[in-house]
């Protein structure tokens, strides 16, 4: 299933496919008493596009931060193979 990030980000991306529907409804180039509406909703578009980018890389980064974050267990020292500990001891 996909993350609740990625299901946003798809859910932006089209209303961005929407507005980019719209602007196909005329010519390219539009003619001029249209050229003002058909900039819009491209400009829109693009708009929403960064920003849904922008908001997928934010959640992202918060839904995978924990795994980050996460301690790993302790490893006893006296558990390491002899040739790590000797490394260990006399090299650092």
């Amino acid at each position: 299933m996909p993350s609740k990030s990625l299901q946003n980000f798809r859910a932006s991306l089209k209303l961005a496919e929407n507005l980019l529907a719209l602007e196909r409804s005329y010519p390219d180039p539009a003619p001029q008493k249209f050229k003002a509406l058909a900039d819009g909703l491209r400009a829109g578009a693009a708009v929403l596009m960064v920003a849904a980018f922008e908001d997928f890389v934010r959640s992202m980064a918060r839904e995978h931060i924990g795994s980050l974050r996460v301690r790993k267990p302790h490893i006893t020292f006296a558990k390491l193979p002899d040739r790590i500990r000797v490394a260990s001891v006399f090299t650092s």
